[in-house]
């Protein structure tokens, strides 16, 4: 295994095969993850210039982060199933890189 962690060619090619065959799996673990996030901010970031998102007026220099838990269950981005019921098919997706999805949750 350490070999193939070395070599990131063939851990990616190991990675995207092993995702490949067990796409149900995938959504099970994406579902937990959606649901028990293992961060409960995103990254932080600093405004640059006075702005305003959604009717929201942001000052420049303000720092500004995602509340992940809020994203996770709206119904709006996470639908059109019940946010707090456990249903993996709502990633059902034709994502084929575990790079891809993870990139999902950040």
């Amino acid at each position: 295994m350490w070999v193939s962690c070395s070599h990131t060619p063939t851990l990616k090619k190991l990675q995207d095969e092993i995702v490949s065959q067990l796409p149900y799996i995938d959504m099970v673990i994406s579902e937990v993850l959606r649901m028990y996030s293992i961060a409960n901010i995103a990254t932080q970031r600093r405004a640059t210039d006075n702005t305003i998102v959604q009717g929201i007026n942001i000052e420049k220099s303000t720092i500004v982060q995602a509340d992940v838990y809020s994203i996770h269950y709206d119904i709006d981005l996470v639908g059109p199933n019940d946010p707090y019921s456990f249903v993996p098919e709502r990633h059902r997706t034709t994502t084929t890189t575990l790079e891809e999805i993870l990139n999902t949750f950040l």
